[in-house]
């Protein structure tokens, strides 16, 4: 079965998701990983359902690892979604975006 990783560095991101995922996913499916150094160390499955953060205050951006993970499952969670550099990324890469300030409002549907 595959996993669901919370990529960012916030805490308090970790925990909204965290409680929406225990919802419908056993905490042992669940990964949260917080800084470039446990991104760079984690052994990802492509087919992982990955929630990733644009900003990680790092050398690197959310969308870098989107790119060299090659991700299929993902969703960006930004503040910068209304960035047109960020939009036309997604559209062009067709990665599914998320603005940050609303994740507390987000229900979470399972098929």
């Amino acid at each position: 079965m595959y996993k669901r990783q919370v990529i960012d560095d916030d805490k308090s991101i970790h925990d909204t998701w965290q409680i929406k995922l225990l919802k419908h996913f056993n905490e042992s499916d669940i990964i949260h990983l917080y800084k470039e150094s446990e991104i760079q160390r984690f052994h990802f499955n492509k087919d992982d359902f990955v929630l990733i953060d644009y900003d990680l205050r790092g050398h690197r951006f959310g969308i870098d690892y989107i790119l060299e993970k090659k991700f299929k499952n993902t969703i960006l969670v930004t503040s910068n979604f209304e960035n047109q550099i960020t939009l036309d990324f997604c559209n062009a890469h067709g990665i599914k975006m998320i603005p940050k300030n609303i994740v507390s409002d987000i229900t979470i549907i399972t098929e």
